[in-house]
């Protein structure tokens, strides 16, 4: 009996398994979620799998991408938006369709609850804030969290004018190619998946706590010109004397900069591993997140707390996960800013979605003085809290910012040294800065897992001191393979960073 050699048996087991991996189906699936009747799609749609109870929301573009790896081809898949109706689809009817289409669901109020007159909307919007605290209770918790930040910058004029500079190495050449490489967009965005402590029974100081999983980071066009300036000022910060400090200056203002913070990171810069991060900062950033959610911040919650600068009106009624809502449209009345509809729970008041953005003429914070200028041109906001129990907790929120600056004055910057009388210049750059730009700042936070723990967990959790960053240059799907995440738009998905021609 003749048998084949090891080599061909195994080129016959490579083009086995070849054939067989080619001849499977994808188990990673995008689709997209629209409204069945205007074909609009519908951002943070929440789809997921009622047996596992895991599963996704859709992106700002309605798209969503969901792995069937755990499914079975008995399992379906429910999709679920406020304000209408809830369907399941079977795995194999799922994976036939481009798009979901989903159909409306609001009635008139009268089929759901029976009043002697029609509820007063503006009264049951102010019931929101009475109800706060019996409604989103304080509490100890453990969250899986995913949380996308995205910005991105249109220069509209940008001149760096060197004035003067003794300064080692920081000469007029250094200048202009800094001016020359700065891009004229710029797009950049984090994407970070952790786990989050909170206690919201202590000090704000100590309440909170996070242990990141993985962070992915676009970054932004490598300068090399901001590198070299970073060495030269670390190098000067080093070269400090006891007695000499900094001054920034501009016009008749001046302020001494303090370097205490700077000249200790850059000692310690050496220390930290490249690509890693001190955790305790960006813990700061994830608690400021999820602060947007407490109904807390006036102007950007203006309509809860002034109602009577809106008018508001009841235009229906739906379910959300068996609860009947009131839903609401409000525009704005004198000293309104913003435009919108909200889903309020008919018997607890509690705020179960909305979604709202500046009206049309209206816009936020400006000033203009001294040749600094800001103004808020846009922003929108949605936000999603499901029941559990006789609490409600977050879901997700995501927030867009659309803001206006501009910057034109002389600044110095002026190392002098400390006298009785008199401090002496040692060292002064003076620079011409004029730049405005337009920016857009997209901040998306979903809840994956919510958790109720102990005190004793909380306080055995421990925050790492340093994370991990992922840099990119473009975005990529093999990053966040077995995660469950926000599927990025194909902005994202397009986007590469710029690379510096004189690197080339």
């Amino acid at each position: 009996m003749l048998y084949p050699k090891k080599s061909h048996v195994s080129l016959i087991l490579f083009l086995f398994l070849t054939l067989t991996l080619m001849s499977q189906p994808s188990k990673l699936i995008t689709k997209r979620i629209v409204d069945a009747n205007t074909g609009k799609a519908l951002p943070y749609a929440n789809i997921y799998n009622p047996r596992t109870q895991s599963g996704v929301i859709s992106n700002e573009d309605g798209y969503f991408k969901l792995d069937l790896n755990n499914l079975d081809k008995f399992d379906s898949i429910r999709f679920q938006y406020v304000g209408y109706l809830t369907i399941n689809i079977a795995i194999n009817d799922f994976i036939k369709l481009n798009t979901v289409k989903l159909k409306g669901r609001i009635v008139d109020i009268s089929e759901m609850v029976v009043y002697a007159e029609a509820p007063n909307a503006k009264a049951i919007v102010k019931k929101v804030l009475e109800n706060k605290d019996k409604n989103y209770k304080k509490s100890i918790n453990k969250e899986k969290v995913f949380i996308r930040s995205r910005q991105t910058t249109n220069m509209i004029d940008k001149d760096i004018n060197f004035v003067k500079s003794d300064i080692p190495k920081l000469n007029s050449v250094l200048i202009e190619k800094l001016n020359a490489s700065i891009p004229k967009v710029a797009t950049s965005f984090s994407d970070f998946l952790g786990v989050t402590y909170r206690n919201e029974f202590l000090p704000d100081s100590i309440s909170f706590k996070l242990n990141p999983i993985r962070t992915v980071v676009l970054k932004e066009k490598d300068i090399t010109e901001l590198d070299e300036l970073e060495k030269i000022f670390e190098d000067a910060i080093k070269k400090m004397g006891k007695d000499e400090y900094w001054k920034f200056k501009t016009g008749i203002i001046s302020q001494k900069v303090d370097m205490t913070d700077t000249a200790q990171s850059t000692k310690k810069k050496d220390s930290i591993p490249k690509n890693h991060r001190k955790v305790k900062y960006y813990s700061r950033s994830v608690k400021r997140k999820k602060n947007f959610s407490m109904l807390n911040d006036k102007r950007q919650w203006h309509f809860l707390h002034k109602p009577g600068k809106y008018k508001f009106t009841t235009v229906g009624g739906t379910s959300v996960n068996g609860e009947d809502v009131y839903v609401i449209d409000f525009v704005p009345g004198m000293g309104g800013l913003y435009e919108g509809r909200l889903f309020i729970s008919t018997t607890t008041y509690a705020l179960i979605k909305a979604d709202y953005k500046y009206a049309e003429g209206k816009d936020g914070i400006s000033f203009n003085m001294f040749g600094i200028a800001f103004k808020e041109l846009g922003f929108s906001a949605s936000i999603y809290f499901v029941k559990k129990g006789d609490d409600y907790q977050l879901k997700y929120y995501s927030k867009k910012m659309n803001n206006y600056f501009k910057f034109d004055r002389t600044v110095s910057l002026i190392k002098k040294r400390d006298r009785f009388m008199f401090d002496p210049k040692q060292n002064e750059m003076k620079l011409g800065i004029k730049f405005s730009a337009n920016s857009e700042d997209l901040l998306e936070y979903m809840v994956i897992e919510d958790n109720t723990i102990s005190e004793a967990t909380f306080n055995k959790a421990v925050q790492p001191d340093l994370m991990k960053i992922h840099y990119v240059d473009q975005f990529n799907d093999r990053l966040w393979e077995g995660y469950d995440i926000i599927e990025p738009t194909r902005q994202m998905r397009r986007y590469k960073k710029h690379k510096d021609p004189t690197l080339n």
